[in-house]
């Protein structure tokens, strides 16, 4: 038998609705939540409480963070500071500390995107606060405990409209939610409100492993988790987990499932130069990969076979901008099945230096393949005037040893 979460986002996610729901099957206990979140070294004063609420006349649970006002100046974030912060947690496992660092990883990713700039640049508002930290960290020790073989999901419900936020009005998804569940399965809606939050968003495509499944088994428990933001008489602000006893007749494959497009052009009349450029404003406009492969054409030219992956829904931009970029008169599109695995990044401490680290895990969250980023490589080699294989060979020892100072 193998134990399957079910997560049913019908009227949309945030991170108090799915910690709320998640503390509704009752694997964990608040007062064993409040304990391990005492350890977050936060300078706001906080408390969390567990409520019974009605939604369509149905129970369901909500999650409440209060923040003293001690804590009004401390709101704004960046992401070292939320580093240090869940790395501080000395009481939280550290693969609880990974993964919730990973959603903040992929949230200052969004931001990044969203607004031009890189991630160290930016600065969390609403989801640097501290009941945003306390959420994430809830969902993420709470799934550590429920210790799940496989998190399954349905669509995203999506609202409409426009909210107030830090940056003036903007509309509703917000950029940041939608840039997070690019690629994702998502159902749109006439609601005039936010039904998903970034915070929710990041947390959805940190954890699901698989998509648009509708799992067989014994229901062991359901939960129910409420919004606090309701719009009366249209749709309940409701998310539902469901724990779920199924047969599998083996192990489940590595990774989760999707779909990227594959688009495709040969060229035999650019030159190198005016290549690269093309790669680079592909690369900027949020292309995946890029790919030149040399090849014979015809009357025997060398040319290049170029190659691009994005979003499906991006194809028909990109097809676009291959048209408009390179000399090519058509481009292939295909639509193609992929897997990837469950990934994040991770700050290890080495005798080198501070290193940024790509993190690949098997399905239990047990870590599958390491590797450091090659810019960090780059910037130890030249701090410390040695060969680049060098630093990588000491860089790679040190992290075989798993001296880890924080996760993202």
């Amino acid at each position: 038998m193998s134990r399957l979460l079910h997560i049913e986002p019908f009227s949309g996610v945030a991170g108090d609705m799915l910690a709320a729901a998640l503390l509704d099957l009752g694997a964990v206990a608040l007062d064993e939540l409040r304990a391990a979140l005492s350890t977050l070294p936060l300078k706001e004063e906080w408390s969390v409480e567990l409520s019974t609420v009605e939604r369509r006349s149905m129970a369901a649970k909500l999650f409440s963070v209060a923040i003293g006002s001690s804590g009004q100046g401390h709101s704004h974030r960046s992401l070292r500071e939320i580093n240090e912060i869940i790395s501080g947690a000395d009481g939280l496992p550290s693969h609880v500390r990974e993964r919730a660092l990973a959603v903040f990883a992929r949230l200052a990713s969004a931001e990044a995107a969203v607004h031009g700039k890189s991630t160290d640049a930016v600065h969390f508002h609403e989801v640097g606060a501290a009941d945003a930290i306390i959420d994430i960290v809830s969902v993420a020790f709470i799934l550590d405990k429920l210790a799940p073989l496989s998190v399954v999901s349905g669509p995203v419900a999506l609202g409409t409209g426009s909210i107030r936020s830090a940056h003036g009005t903007i509309p509703v998804p917000v950029p940041a939610t939608l840039k997070l569940l690019e690629g994702l399965p998502t159902r749109r809606t006439d609601i005039p409100t936010e039904l998903a939050t970034p915070t929710g968003a990041a947390l959805l495509a940190e954890f699901v492993t698989e998509w648009n499944a509708t799992p067989s088994g014994v229901a062991i428990a359901v939960g129910y988790g409420g919004g606090s933001r309701v719009v009366e008489g249209v749709e309940p602000s409701l998310l539902r987990a469901t724990l779920i006893e199924a047969e599998r007749d083996a192990e489940p494959a590595l990774g989760s499932t999707g779909k990227v497009a594959e688009l495709e052009c040969w060229l035999d009349d650019m030159t190198g130069e005016a290549l690269a450029e093309f790669a680079a404003d592909a690369l900027d406009a949020g292309a995946l990969d890029v790919a030149m492969i040399p090849a014979t054409m015809k009357k025997g030219r060398l040319g290049t076979i170029l190659k691009i992956l994005c979003a499906p829904k991006r194809a028909a931009e990109f097809a676009d901008l291959v048209l408009r970029g390179t000399t090519s008169l058509g481009v292939r599109v295909a639509i193609l099945e992929r897997r990837v695995l469950d990934r994040g990044t991770r700050v290890v401490e080495t005798t080198s230096g501070d290193v940024n680290v790509k993190t690949a895990f098997y399905s239990d969250g047990a870590i599958l393949k390491e590797k450091p980023e090659h810019d960090d490589i780059e910037r130890l080699a030249a701090e410390h005037g040695v060969r680049r294989t060098e630093i990588r060979r000491s860089v790679e020892a040190d992290i075989s040893k798993g001296r880890r100072v924080s996760g993202t």
